[in-house]
């Protein structure tokens, strides 16, 4: 329900509805059950509605499932069957292009003090 304006632009998407949709994912999913891909999904449906931080909290939340390993590999903890996750790595990837490439157009709801600073070069515009 949040791929629609995550992966996908979602041109006709309510943005309320699915701002309260995706509050209420974070509020009564059990993240810690999640795949790899759900949390740069999650991530990219945040920044399309202008929630910066919450976009990179989502990238950077700890749990079992969306955890990277030296060489780049997403495991999918606890499971020690899937020690390499590809939907999670190039969901990774999509969403820091969405984000990098388009970080000074968003709207903000982040503090100042907690603002990044982004800068990238030579990435293929996403929809």
């Amino acid at each position: 329900m949040l791929f629609a304006l995550g992966m996908l632009p979602g041109s006709s998407i309510d943005k309320t509805i699915m701002s309260d949709t995706l509050d209420m994912v974070l509020k009564t999913w059990d993240l810690e059950s999640l795949w790899g891909w759900d949390f740069p999904a999650m991530a990219m449906t945040a920044f399309r509605l202008g929630r910066k931080k919450d976009a990179i909290d989502l990238l950077l939340m700890e749990t079992p499932k969306n955890t990277y390993r030296a060489n780049g590999h997403n495991p999918q903890l606890p499971r020690t069957d899937l020690p390499v996750y590809l939907p999670g790595n190039g969901a990774l990837l999509l969403a820091i292009s969405l984000i990098a490439q388009d970080w000074d157009n968003a709207r903000d709801n982040a503090r100042d003090d907690e603002d990044w600073k982004m800068q990238a070069e030579g990435l293929l515009p996403i929809p």
